[in-house]
């Protein structure tokens, strides 16, 4: 037979506050959810009778080998569930027999669970203990108990909270070392305060970058490379194609907790990094602002090989948030996933990225559009803003770009160029003030606008925006 247990409703129970550590908590108890269903399973039935065939963030799906009827082991796995994670909802779906092909049991698998999900009462229940205060971290849930407060004395918060901020603050430096096999027993910090603070980073003190990746149409491409092999074998090829990408994901996530360089290290010896999402197709990570286009260039690098059965490419839309430490970290998780879907928009068949430079969070808010059109009113500009990660161009952006300031070029036209396209001036009026200063730098702004792919007035635009992320050197 094959189970599946996939996790829903995961926005509410991830994001149900603002405290870091219980989002990460949060994160990783579902991440780390397939892993320990396999063991339970594995402890009833033995290693031999139980195979992984794919896993993702929050759901996996099993072949089990038992004469045992299903109707007697549901209710020991719901159990199960439920006590590894009392907050969460964790689904659960069987289908019997070997006749189906993988994708279309899988599908009978989530229809199963989405059935049942659209009959559960959707209410919220009675707390399991009162309270006389309210969670100061999520803001609805009785206190029980009180934390100590980086910032002095104590605050109130739930047992939910106070539960998944010390599975979050126990569990990363764990799955750090676990997912990436490191040879050390590393440090990591632990707030954005300690991930950002770096006084000689200059304005870059205290900002961070939000990278996210995702996979462009997965299923879609497995499908079709899996449509000329038999039933039997494309359970398989799944599982193969399984562990060839969480290999590449470890390869990318060794080299980048690897980095012996200072930049990446707090004093101490912290690791600047924090993690949100790791799992299937898609992956979230926070560091330093002065870190994060490093971070996008590395995952390209890393991915730039990486196939499909039969031979397809693998391609990823991402987004990137330059931001200052104390952005709602909500917003800004919603913000990059917005970057993201913008970077697939018009093409899946490459990699893109779609990035911001927040100098602060009120100027976008949540609505990515409307921020792109008032300050690029121009449709065609607005869709030259996405950059292709192709062939290294990443990191010939970077270099360019390290070119450009290496030769003083004057910063204060590329701020009137791009403050005069954000006023709707026509680029053949603010040209005649900026073109005839730009003669000794001409052959690596044409390289920059070829780059940044060949639209003029979005050059000016990427050359504004990145000129502190990607020439900063520390």
């Amino acid at each position: 037979m094959l189970i599946k247990i996939e996790a829903i409703n995961i926005d509410a129970f991830v994001n149900s506050s603002q405290n870091l550590s219980v989002i990460r908590g949060g994160g990783l108890k579902l991440l780390n959810a397939p892993e320990g269903f396999k063991t339970w399973l594995e402890g009833q039935f033995g290693k031999d009778n139980v195979k992984t065939i794919t896993k993702g963030a929050s759901k996996a799906v099993f072949r089990l080998q038992t004469s045992r009827a299903w109707e007697s082991i549901e209710q020991e796995a719901r159990e199960w569930l439920l006590d590894y994670s009392p907050y969460a909802t964790i689904a659960l779906a069987e289908v019997s027999g070997d006749r189906q092909e993988f994708f279309a049991a899988d599908e009978t698998l989530t229809t199963d669970i989405r059935r049942r999900q659209m009959r559960s009462f959707s209410f919220a229940g009675l707390t399991e203990m009162q309270g006389s205060e309210v969670c100061a971290w999520d803001r609805v849930r009785p206190a029980h108990v009180r934390i100590d407060d980086p910032d002095g004395g104590t605050v109130p918060v739930s047992s939910q909270a106070a539960a998944l901020r010390k599975y979050g603050l126990d569990g990363k430096k764990g799955f750090f070392h676990r997912e990436a096999e490191l040879p050390g027993e590393w440090e990591y910090t632990w707030d954005m305060n300690q991930l950002s603070h770096c006084k000689p980073a200059g304005i870059l003190h205290h900002k961070v970058a939000v990278f996210y990746a995702d996979g462009n149409s997965f299923t879609k491409h497995l499908r079709k490379a899996l449509d000329k092999s038999k039933r039997d074998e494309q359970e398989k090829l799944i599982h193969d194609f399984d562990i060839f990408y969480k290999e590449k994901r470890k390869k990318f996530l060794q080299q980048l907790l690897s980095s012996t360089a200072s930049r990446w290290q707090t004093a101490e010896g912290k690791r600047r990094i924090e993690l949100l999402l790791w799992g299937g197709d898609e992956l979230m990570l926070i560091v330093p602002a002065w870190c994060g286009w490093e971070t996008a260039e590395l995952f390209c690098q890393v991915m730039k090989d990486a196939v499909f059965p039969g031979g397809k490419a693998l391609k990823h839309g991402m987004g990137l948030i330059f931001a200052h430490h104390k952005a709602p970290i909500h917003a800004l998780t919603k913000l990059v996933h917005d970057l993201a879907d913008e970077a697939k928009k018009d093409d899946r068949d490459h990699s893109r990225i779609s990035y911001l430079a927040l100098e602060s969070f009120d100027h976008v808010g949540e609505d990515l559009d409307r921020f792109r059109e008032m300050r690029c009113p121009d449709p065609s500009v607005q869709k030259a803003l996405v950059l292709s990660a192709e062939n290294g161009a990443l990191g010939r952006l970077r270099e360019t770009l390290h070119k450009l300031q290496a030769k003083e070029f004057p910063r204060r036209k590329v701020y009137q160029a791009a403050l005069g396209l954000s006023r709707r001036k026509p680029w053949t009026e603010i040209s005649k003030d900026i073109i005839p200063f730009l003669e000794p730098w001409k052959g690596l702004l044409d390289e920059w606008r070829i780059l940044t792919g060949e639209n003029e007035e979005a050059a000016w635009y990427h050359l504004a925006d990145l000129w502190d992320y990607l020439g900063a050197e520390l």
